[in-house]
């Protein structure tokens, strides 16, 4: 994967048939988010003969096997062979289910991704990662498989509510946090998350998520670092899934990123000015979940053991040692973690009961 088969600009849809030669597939099928027919229609407008398609609604509680089941019966259905290929509109969600299905369905058939979301377009449709929830556990299930592009088209994001815009930009400022310092000043200089991401930060989060997977695609070294602030963070989404808590996956990331600083702070790699520096930014975008915590840190430590980056009774933390530069740490005792936890949690209650 390189900045050849992933593009960032505003009007892509538009030039999605010089992008794409559809003649070379023997059939051409699209997963959309049910929330994007408009856009949907417009993209098999494009195509001749009109692909087969299959609606979903977004969102983690589809990343299943009876999610993934379902995209396997639609590809049957639409007879798609290995020379055939999905479309996938949607959010990291529907990007998560649809390109594990297509990559196990026949041993793996192509995928264009056509991200809608913020943290789609900065994060989940970029590497080539596909993800299910199994087990209680959140992306238990999946693979490796780069897409044959990914087109993340700017004016999508003019859908979004500001919430989601919110949560698209923590997978930015992590990345930021753990790989470029420039970034994280332009981040904080910025009056606000879209200022940010058409000044050019999402375009910066894609080229440095790019360069990183170029030298590491399975996680075996740096991008083990892209993994600061989802320990925590998917711990709490686990848990938010099982008590049908409303819960996006960047303000789980933000907190886990605020909590995993002060874990940071804690092993004395990472400064207290450094540190005021991450929350401030975490704060003043409102990335945080507003409202508090629920969940015992009993329950957080629960998931977290189950946690797929464990190596038999360790667990590798990617933390900040600086802005700009992280580390990864299996040396932590879980007397440090609850002490992380903890922290976030009577920071979090002060900051909701302040708004």
């Amino acid at each position: 994967m390189n900045c050849e088969t992933v593009r960032v600009q505003s009007g892509l849809l538009a030039e999605l048939g010089s992008l794409v030669d559809f003649s070379r597939f023997s059939r051409v099928a699209l997963i959309h988010d049910d929330k994007l027919a408009d856009v949907a229609a417009r993209i098999c407008e494009n195509i001749a003969p009109k692909p087969a398609t299959l609606i979903l609604q977004g969102g983690e509680s589809i990343k299943t096997v009876a999610g993934a089941e379902r995209c396997w019966k639609f590809f049957l259905g639409a007879e798609l062979d290995r020379e055939s290929l999905v479309l996938v509109l949607g959010g990291g969600s529907v990007c998560d289910l649809a390109g594990f299905a297509a990559d196990t369905y026949q041993r793996g058939v192509a995928v264009v991704y056509i991200p809608s979301t913020l943290l789609a377009q900065a994060d989940a449709a970029i590497g080539g990662k596909t993800a299910l929830n199994f087990g209680g556990i959140k992306n238990c299930l999946g693979t490796f498989r780069q897409p044959l592009l990914v087109l993340c088209d700017t004016d999508l994001l003019s859908t979004l509510s500001p919430r989601e815009q919110r949560s698209g930009f923590s997978e930015i400022v992590k990345i930021a946090i753990m790989r470029d310092v420039a970034l994280f000043q332009e981040i904080e200089s910025a009056s606000d998350v879209m200022s940010a991401v058409h000044a050019g930060a999402l375009r910066r989060a894609v080229q440095l998520k790019l360069d990183i997977v170029a030298c590491d695609e399975r996680e075996a070294g740096v991008r083990r670092f892209l993994n600061y602030g989802h320990t925590f963070g998917h711990a709490l989404e686990a848990l938010a899934i099982e008590n049908n808590t409303d819960l996006l996956h960047g303000e789980a990331v933000a907190w886990g990123m605020l909590a995993e600083a002060y874990l940071a702070q804690q092993l004395g790699l990472l400064g207290p000015a450094e540190f005021s520096r991450i929350s401030a930014v975490i704060k003043r975008f409102e990335l945080l979940p507003n409202r508090e915590p629920i969940w015992s840190f009993g329950q957080v430590l629960q998931k977290i053991s189950h946690d797929k980056k464990r190596r038999g009774s360790l667990l590798d933390w990617a933390i900040p040692q600086a802005i700009g530069r992280g580390v990864v740490r299996s040396d932590v005792s879980p007397e440090v973690v609850e002490m992380a936890y903890q922290s976030t949690k009577a920071d979090r209650i002060h900051h909701a009961q302040s708004v």
